[in-house]
Protein backbone atom coordinates (compact mmCIF):
# COMPACT_ATOMS: atom_id res chain seq x y z
CA UNK A 1 0.00 0.00 0.00
CA UNK A 2 0.99 3.50 -0.96
CA UNK A 3 -0.83 6.94 -0.16
CA UNK A 4 -0.46 9.97 0.02
CA UNK A 5 -2.08 11.70 3.09
CA UNK A 6 -2.23 14.69 4.85
CA UNK A 7 -1.92 13.19 8.38
CA UNK A 8 -0.59 9.94 9.89
CA UNK A 9 -2.18 9.02 13.51
CA UNK A 10 -1.73 5.39 15.07
CA UNK A 11 0.61 4.18 12.11
CA UNK A 12 -2.24 5.13 9.81
CA UNK A 13 -2.99 7.65 6.65
CA UNK A 14 -5.79 10.01 7.33
CA UNK A 15 -7.45 12.65 4.71
CA UNK A 16 -5.92 10.73 2.01
CA UNK A 17 -5.77 12.58 -1.08
CA UNK A 18 -3.94 12.88 -4.26
CA UNK A 19 -3.71 16.53 -4.86
CA UNK A 20 -2.66 19.07 -2.43
CA UNK A 21 -3.08 23.14 -1.62
CA UNK A 22 -0.30 24.77 1.04
CA UNK A 23 -3.31 25.16 3.59
CA UNK A 24 -2.86 21.27 4.01
CA UNK A 25 0.24 22.53 6.00
CA UNK A 26 2.22 18.94 5.44
CA UNK A 27 1.88 15.55 2.99
CA UNK A 28 2.79 12.38 4.20
CA UNK A 29 3.92 9.41 1.99
CA UNK A 30 2.67 5.84 3.76
CA UNK A 31 3.52 2.85 3.05
CA UNK A 32 2.92 -0.36 4.17
CA UNK A 33 5.23 -3.44 2.91
CA UNK A 34 4.97 -7.29 3.14
CA UNK A 35 8.50 -8.91 2.85
CA UNK A 36 10.26 -12.41 4.09
CA UNK A 37 13.59 -10.59 4.16
CA UNK A 38 14.77 -7.01 5.50
CA UNK A 39 15.45 -4.84 2.65
CA UNK A 40 16.51 -1.07 1.70
CA UNK A 41 14.53 1.35 0.13
CA UNK A 42 14.79 5.26 -0.74
CA UNK A 43 12.10 7.76 -0.97
CA UNK A 44 13.03 10.10 -3.00
CA UNK A 45 10.88 13.67 -2.85
CA UNK A 46 11.09 16.24 -6.59
CA UNK A 47 9.84 19.29 -6.26
CA UNK A 48 9.80 21.18 -9.54
CA UNK A 49 11.98 18.90 -11.44
CA UNK A 50 14.32 18.82 -9.30
CA UNK A 51 15.38 16.58 -6.28
CA UNK A 52 14.07 17.95 -3.05
CA UNK A 53 15.31 15.21 -0.53
CA UNK A 54 16.12 11.90 -0.08
CA UNK A 55 15.29 9.47 2.76
CA UNK A 56 16.41 6.26 3.19
CA UNK A 57 14.86 3.33 5.00
CA UNK A 58 14.93 0.10 6.60
CA UNK A 59 12.37 -2.38 6.34
CA UNK A 60 12.18 -5.38 8.90
CA UNK A 61 11.23 -8.54 8.07
CA UNK A 62 7.28 -8.47 8.10
CA UNK A 63 3.47 -9.47 7.07
CA UNK A 64 2.89 -5.57 7.73
CA UNK A 65 5.76 -3.16 7.61
CA UNK A 66 4.33 0.50 7.75
CA UNK A 67 6.70 3.56 7.60
CA UNK A 68 6.31 7.37 6.49
CA UNK A 69 8.25 10.42 5.46
CA UNK A 70 6.32 13.55 4.85
CA UNK A 71 7.41 17.37 3.56
CA UNK A 72 6.02 20.67 4.32
CA UNK A 73 3.42 21.67 1.61
CA UNK A 74 5.03 24.22 -0.83
CA UNK A 75 3.22 25.26 -3.73
CA UNK A 76 4.40 23.28 -7.22
CA UNK A 77 4.68 19.73 -8.90
CA UNK A 78 5.83 16.83 -6.40
CA UNK A 79 6.93 13.51 -6.93
CA UNK A 80 7.36 10.78 -4.08
CA UNK A 81 8.95 7.65 -5.20
CA UNK A 82 10.40 4.34 -3.71
CA UNK A 83 13.27 2.60 -4.70
CA UNK A 84 14.80 -0.56 -3.88
CA UNK A 85 18.51 -0.93 -3.13
CA UNK A 86 19.56 -1.64 -6.91
CA UNK A 87 17.61 1.92 -7.78
CA UNK A 88 14.42 -0.06 -9.28
CA UNK A 89 11.46 2.36 -8.54
CA UNK A 90 9.17 0.16 -6.47
CA UNK A 91 6.27 2.78 -6.70
CA UNK A 92 5.84 6.43 -7.52
CA UNK A 93 3.16 9.17 -7.41
CA UNK A 94 3.11 12.66 -8.65
CA UNK A 95 0.91 15.47 -7.43
CA UNK A 96 0.51 18.92 -7.63
CA UNK A 97 0.31 21.50 -4.16
CA UNK A 98 -1.39 24.69 -5.16
CA UNK A 99 -1.49 27.91 -3.08
CA UNK A 100 0.99 30.41 -2.06
CA UNK A 101 3.76 30.20 0.78
CA UNK A 102 2.57 32.25 3.81
CA UNK A 103 3.64 35.31 4.71
CA UNK A 104 6.24 35.32 7.93
CA UNK A 105 5.66 37.44 10.53
CA UNK A 106 8.62 40.34 10.21
CA UNK A 107 8.62 39.47 6.18
CA UNK A 108 7.81 41.38 3.79
CA UNK A 109 8.30 41.36 0.33
CA UNK A 110 10.92 38.97 1.22
CA UNK A 111 13.14 41.31 3.29
CA UNK A 112 13.17 41.07 6.84
CA UNK A 113 11.49 43.94 8.70
CA UNK A 114 13.90 46.18 11.16
CA UNK A 115 12.29 45.95 14.45
CA UNK A 116 14.74 48.56 16.28
CA UNK A 117 14.74 49.68 19.62
CA UNK A 118 13.91 53.57 20.05
CA UNK A 119 17.58 53.67 21.83
CA UNK A 120 19.25 51.43 19.40
CA UNK A 121 21.62 51.98 16.51
CA UNK A 122 20.08 52.10 13.07
CA UNK A 123 21.20 48.79 11.41
CA UNK A 124 23.56 49.37 8.50
CA UNK A 125 22.18 49.37 5.16
CA UNK A 126 25.28 48.49 2.60
CA UNK A 127 28.67 47.47 2.80
CA UNK A 128 30.60 50.82 3.77
CA UNK A 129 28.18 51.48 6.52
CA UNK A 130 28.80 47.87 7.89
CA UNK A 131 32.80 48.55 7.54
CA UNK A 132 32.52 51.31 9.94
Amino acid sequence: RFVLATQVENREPHNIKEAFSTSDQQVFAFTEFSSATAEKVTFIWTHNGKVHFEWPAQIAASPRFRTYTSIKARPGQWTVKIQDQTGKVLEEKSFEIQGSIPHQEGVQNGSALNSEKPDSKPTPKGVREALR
